[in-house]
């Protein structure tokens, strides 16, 4: 017969346990109906049968489908579940993510409290694995390089110089090579751009990109270029394409050593004055009149005109060829019989509609200077 109160139960705590532990299942937090690029992290969930314990110091090694590169779990105190994250790296790739074969690094265990080893850690019998429920699509490679064609201002009634942004500009239109490389239809295109060392900002909303091996114009608005932090005269502002294919990855493009400066200050009149000597001048002599600018203007077509006082009002033209990159535009005019003007002076200035431009196209503003005109800095009669 049993002793009553002396079995072994009563003198001793043992504790039988020969049921082995073995990974059950690799699961994921995280939502496989979208791509996922490089940098981009899925998280993985290893969970066991029982509590288990990784010895300290060891390591337990996932090998996956989609890269070169394993995954490490350095630690798993009494547990059920292991977690950790898979960041897809460049050049990794797979449409079904899962788990190739699991190791431990080194002569240490993986075990329950018992001392159970997990048993299937070499040959993943009977392990649900992570492709099995889900459809993890990994994409580490990045879009194919792609140039862009151009970038050109636009106006509706302006002028448009090469490299400049002036005061009629209103908008940007922007021409990128859309590669051959069938990631990044359905992905977008967007245009970025910066003021000279400042960050790139976006300019406008991305655009889907609907065809590869094709060009794809973008018109970037001038409230998006003017406000760029940094955005004043004589500053340079840049632009940058970015291309972001399905999985998130992007590769971008910029204009080699092309950029826009910005000046939108029309030229004006600073003075008018005459290198004909103060005095009174007879019918058939000559007089200079001097306009300077305030900076070097062009007349690109057409004629620039100057008024005078004189009692028949004397109209002096100046064509196209006559004004190249200039700041001083001389006229001469002869004193014609029944002429007079005391003193003489300029009433008026003219010039073809948007054909006196400075260098980056600004149209000139031919007001009168105030105080500096003809009869102010001299006395011809």
């Amino acid at each position: 017969a049993l002793p009553g109160s002396s079995n072994l139960d009563d003198n001793h705590t043992v504790v039988v346990d020969g049921v082995i532990p073995t990974i059950v299942s690799i699961t994921s937090g995280s939502d496989d109906s979208s791509p996922f690029g490089k940098d981009a992290t899925i998280e993985l969930i290893v969970t066991f049968s029982e509590e288990v314990t990784l010895s300290v110091g060891e390591t337990l090694v996932l090998d996956i489908n989609s890269s070169t590169t394993d995954l490490n779990i350095t630690s798993i105190p009494n547990s059920l579940t292991a977690t950790l994250d898979y960041t897809v790296l460049e050049g990794d790739v797979t449409t079904d993510l899962s788990i190739d074969a699991i190791s431990i690094l080194g002569p240490g265990s993986l075990q329950d409290a018992a001392g159970n080893d997990v048993s299937n850690i070499a040959t993943l019998a009977g392990m649900t694995n992570l492709d099995d429920a889900y459809g993890f699509e990994g994409d580490g490679i990045l879009p194919f390089p792609f140039t862009m064609a151009s970038a050109t201002t636009t106006t509706t009634d302006g002028n448009i110089v090469d490299g400049y942004w002036n005061e009629s500009n209103d908008g940007l239109n922007v021409v990128v090579n859309i590669p051959n490389d069938g990631s990044v239809q359905g992905g977008t295109l967007q245009i970025q751009g910066r003021v000279a060392s400042n960050s790139l900002v976006s300019l406008g909303a991305a655009s889907t990109i609907l065809a590869t091996n094709a060009t794809k114009p973008i018109l970037v608005d001038d409230s998006d270029i003017e406000g760029l932090t940094g955005f004043s005269e004589g500053n340079t502002f840049s632009i940058t394409a970015l291309i972001t294919d399905v999985a998130g990855n992007t590769t971008s493009a910029t204009l080699p050593d092309f950029g826009f400066e910005i000046d939108q200050v029309a030229p004006t009149i600073t003075e008018i004055t005459s290198t004909t000597n103060d005095g009174s001048y007879s019918v058939g002599q000559n007089v200079n009149v001097t306009v300077t600018m305030s900076e070097a203007v062009t007349l690109a077509s057409g004629t620039m005109s100057v008024t005078l006082n004189t009692s028949t009002p004397n109209i002096l033209t100046v064509p196209d060829l006559a004004i190249s990159d200039l700041e001083d535009i001389s006229y001469t005019y002869t004193v014609l019989e029944d002429e007079t003007a005391t003193p003489l002076t300029v009433t008026a200035l003219s010039a073809t509609s948007n054909q006196l431009v400075d260098a980056a196209g600004n149209e000139a503003d031919l007001s009168l200077p105030l105080g500096e005109n003809l009869a102010d800095n001299s006395t011809i009669n």
